[in-house]
């Protein structure tokens, strides 16, 4: 329910603070046009499913769908990351990050991102692995069960920094 909560948020704030706004070409560079028809993308969505390869640039198979639905289902994830990384802190909960050279040890190449999200992305990360591994050993399922691609992080990032100017105590700290 309250990944349902964050994701219907994401509509409002998206009148709010993207439509009608300087932001809206960068908006549609990365989400695309919202100016398309919403009612043809539903019936789409619903007769075709979303494209196989969805994971190289969306959170989830809904967030194909249209644009709205892609930015909806971004901001509840970037939502989802804050709230996590909040309550780790509130916890005094520290994990291990990933740091650069590990992730050139595993062949993969360093994702070109802000160096303020990459820090968020480097202290939530663990911490996702832990909440899954923990649910895991007492037979559940995975508490966040996604895998985000790069093109997907760089939407979480645009949704990032259409709010950091509204949070006064810094999403980055902690």
């Amino acid at each position: 329910m309250l990944g349902h909560f964050r994701h219907e948020s994401g509509h409002y704030y998206w009148d709010l603070l993207v439509k009608d706004s300087l932001l809206i070409d960068s908006f549609r560079a990365r989400f695309g046009d919202a100016r398309n028809d919403s009612a043809a993308a539903l019936d789409r969505h619903y007769r075709e499913g979303p494209a196989a390869d969805w994971q190289s640039a969306f959170v989830s198979g809904y967030a194909t769908m249209h644009p709205w639905e892609d930015w909806a289902e971004t901001w509840a994830h970037y939502l989802h990351m804050m709230d996590l990384l909040s309550t780790a802190i509130a916890w005094q909960l520290k994990v291990g990050a990933f740091d650069t050279e590990h992730v050139q040890q595993q062949g993969l190449e360093p994702i070109p991102l802000s160096p303020e999200f990459l820090s968020l992305l480097q202290r939530w990360t663990p911490l996702t692995l832990v909440a899954n591994s923990l649910n895991r050993s007492l037979g559940q399922a995975d508490a966040y069960p996604f895998a985000l691609s790069y093109g997907a992080l760089r939407k979480m990032q645009f949704v990032h920094d259409v709010i950091k100017p509204f949070n006064p105590t810094g999403a980055s700290q902690g």
